[in-house]
């Protein structure tokens, strides 16, 4: 009889993780979906033009470094490119921005101005 029970065990724990994934899946798909709340982009919009726009462009021309407005140089990449890199998501901009890093300022951020700012970002 054990094998019988045992084959119930193994099917409960691939189930139960299958659930675990879902779960994670769903968790992200909805952190996604909420992002892209026009409140949120247009607070991370006003936050960008606060904090960010002396080392980026954070327009919809997307020009990126050397190519700004009135032939300013960009220290940092076009928030345009930022959204298109490789494996980009609201999730890695988020843990981008509570990360320290020396080409950066240190700028510390609330986590509701992180999510507004991530959703600005993909929202280019």
């Amino acid at each position: 009889m054990a094998p019988f029970f045992g084959s119930f065990a193994v099917a409960g724990l691939m189930f139960a993780r299958l659930c675990g994934v879902a779960a994670c899946a769903a968790a992200l798909i909805a952190g996604e979906a909420r992002a892209q709340e026009p409140a949120a982009v247009a607070r991370g919009a006003r936050l960008a033009a606060e904090i960010c726009a002396p080392c980026h462009d954070v327009g919809e021309r997307g020009a990126g470094r050397g190519g700004a407005p009135e032939g300013k140089s960009r220290a940092g990449p076009s928030f345009r490119e930022v959204a298109g890199a490789p494996g980009m998501n609201q999730r890695a901009l988020a843990v981008f921005l509570r990360t320290p890093h020396a080409s950066m300022p240190d700028i510390i951020l609330a986590p509701d101005e992180i999510e507004a700012l991530g959703a600005f970002i993909m929202s280019r």
